[in-house]
């Protein structure tokens, strides 16, 4: 089975490949966002609620595609870099 730079494969559970996987990526799924972030919920799976509403509350950005939500990589990144510094040195 051949992978794309810019699509991901679900149900692949290898370790080695988890590490890189956001790094080929440009567009991530909701599910994708939320591992990204870090939001899940209590059993430890992705939270899509989460990521549906930073959408609502405007401070992420998603494009719709046959009915799935897609997010830019890029604009994920630059919303956690340009985001406010809480404590720190």
């Amino acid at each position: 089975m051949m992978k794309s730079n810019n699509v991901a494969r679900h149900g692949d559970n290898s370790t080695s490949e988890s590490d890189k996987l956001f790094d080929n990526l440009i567009w991530l799924t909701t599910n994708e966002v939320a591992i990204y972030l870090r939001r899940l919920t209590k059993d430890g799976k992705p939270s899509t609620g989460a990521i549906r509403n930073l959408i609502y509350r405007g401070k992420l950005r998603a494009r719709k595609f046959c009915g799935k939500l897609y997010f830019k990589r890029s604009e994920i990144d630059r919303l956690i870099e340009t985001s406010e510094l809480i404590g720190g040195i």
